[in-house]
Formats: C-alpha cells, sequence, structure tokens
C-alpha cells in the first residue's frame, strides 16, 4: 500500500490543529511543518498523531488519537499505533491489529485495513473528546 506520511498536532499557544510534517527539535520541541508554510508551529507532544492513511465511512482521513464507533457497538474506541500497525480499541493496551470487530466482541480490535473502514465512524479525538471514554 502506498499512503501519505502525515502528522497533526495541536498548537501550544492556541490549541488549533496544524497538519504537516512532524519534527522533534533539539530533544524538546516537537513541531509541524506544514506544506504552505516553511515556519514550523510547535505543538503540544501528547497530541501528535500519525495519519493512518485510511478514512471512515463518510470519508474522513482517520489519525492515531481519533475516537470511533462501529455498527456493532455504540462504546467509542481510539485509534492507535502498536507493533506496526494500527489498530483500535478501548485501551493500548487491550488494542490488538483492528478488522473491524471481525469477532463480533466488544472487547476485541484488530487491524484497520481499507476494506473495512467503511464499518467506523470517526466521532472525536482523545484530546478534544476524552469524555466520549468515559
Amino acid at each position: 500500500m502506498n499512503r501519505e506520511i502525515k502528522y497533526r498536532g495541536q498548537r501550544i499557544n492556541s490549541f488549533e490543529w496544524v497538519y504537516g510534517y512532524y519534527v522533534f527539535r533539539g530533544g524538546k520541541k516537537h513541531q509541524i511543518v506544514t506544506e504552505e508554510f516553511t515556519f514550523p508551529f510547535e505543538v503540544r507532544p501528547e497530541t501528535v498523531g500519525q495519519l493512518t492513511g485510511l478514512k471512515d465511512k463518510h470519508g474522513k482521513v482517520i489519525y492515531c488519537g481519533d475516537l470511533y464507533r462501529t455498527e456493532l457497538t455504540e462504546k467509542p474506541r481510539q485509534v492507535f499505533f502498536k507493533n506496526g500497525a494500527f489498530c483500535g480499541g478501548f485501551t493500548f493496551d487491550n488494542c490488538a491489529p483492528l478488522a473491524w470487530d471481525c469477532e463480533r466482541d466488544e472487547d476485541t480490535c484488530n487491524e484497520l485495513y481499507p476494506c473495512n473502514t467503511e464499518y467506523i465512524e470517526i466521532i472525536g479525538n482523545i484530546h478534544e473528546n476524552p469524555e466520549l471514554l468515559k
């Protein structure tokens, strides 16, 4: 699969989302350089998420840190990157590679594949909507 490598992060001074290329400078500055500007924006490191290269059932691009639900359950799950795969689950520890709940079990998560994201709806992200996981 050929995909674009991009990231997003929230600016530290405005909480605005910026999208582009991730840069870690000097061991302490986390920055996103957008395609439109050559000036890097410093971002909150905990908000940096990689583009998965996939889209949900509405065509919305999916990033690590996004929250989603499927047609089978109303309980939201989070997108993670773990063991070389984009995954979905309730926590990083219970997340395994997301194949849209193949086992039809709320505690199961499998690898995200382009063919099964048609059942996923992005409903927010962990940074702006943490209450959705409660």
